[in-house]
């Protein structure tokens, strides 16, 4: 599982131990690969400073920490688990770990996750209320859809639904119970749309909502290739392979991260002497 941390999320991170641990040395350039019991294997790794990690080595590191194989009460090995906290932005868990205070705060905001969501370029998903239970462990939906979002805890007491939001398309409006009432009336990003998450809720239905909200999504999502510091003269190639992504969005033929072809919701049956409804 891979985990992005940002600047002040670096130095705050395991309370700066880790900071310090390393030589403050940490930035962007720099990946860390932990083993389950949170030792160091291989730190300041990265392609942009042209010392990666090369795919024998992450292959011979699985090799040697398989993870628990044992099944669960439902047979599937542990290691295979996935949890949806894992990936939520959390305000509460934020502050835990983080020993800078003005960054523990800023977490707080509306805007964070939507800043967050940009940078990594992808749809926020807010998950809310009771769909933060059903959802902490349902292994089909975050098999399907973890990698396509940026998920973000939202109110335990809200209404039960994810709140998908387009972090790239934003506006100059008043904020709402959707976009967060607390992001900035100058960035209030579209919403993509509100799915709801009842106790024993169809996966059938929802997954064609997130699918489509992804996609919508990709049909637009921008080049950030504009912001390297390195490799200048590849700023066309990526900008081409990203119309390349927008252009598969546009014509249905853009499949979901692992390569799972988005689903789509079944027709309705017309309805003789009446307008077809979707």
């Amino acid at each position: 599982m891979g985990v992005r941390l940002d600047y002040y999320q670096q130095r705050g991170a395991r309370r700066g131990d880790l900071w310090r641990q390393i030589g403050r040395g940490l930035d962007t350039a720099s990946q860390i690969v932990f083993d389950p019991s949170g030792n160091i294997i291989t730190a300041h790794r990265s392609w942009k400073n042209g010392n990666g990690l090369e795919p024998r080595e992450l292959l011979d590191i699985a090799a040697h920490h398989p993870g628990r194989s044992e099944p669960d009460e439902s047979g599937m090995p542990r290691r295979d688990l996935l949890r949806l906290s894992w990936f939520l932005v959390d305000p509460e868990a934020y502050a835990r770990d983080v020993i800078d205070i003005g960054a523990a705060k800023l977490m707080t905001r509306d805007d964070a996750p939507l800043i967050e969501a940009r940078k990594v370029r992808r749809p926020l998903a807010r998950v809310e209320g009771a769909a933060l239970g059903l959802l902490e462990e349902h292994q089909e939906f975050l098999k399907r859809h973890v990698r396509q979002f940026w998920w973000q805890k939202g109110r335990a007491d809200g209404p039960s639904r994810i709140v998908l939001l387009d972090c790239h398309d934003c506006g100059k409006t008043e904020p709402s119970e959707l976009t967060g009432k607390g992001c900035s009336k100058e960035r209030v990003p579209r919403v993509l749309g509100a799915v709801e998450i009842r106790e024993g809720f169809d996966l059938g239905t929802v997954s064609p909502a997130l699918d489509a909200a992804w996609r919508d999504y990709m049909t637009r999502r921008p080049s950030n290739a504009s912001n390297l510091t390195f490799a200048k003269d590849q700023i066309p190639v990526f900008e081409k392979v990203d119309e390349r992504i927008r252009d598969l969005a546009r014509e249905g033929k853009l499949l979901a991260p692992g390569g799972r072809k988005l689903l789509e919701a079944p027709a309705r049956p017309a309805v003789a002497g009446a307008e077809r409804e979707f």
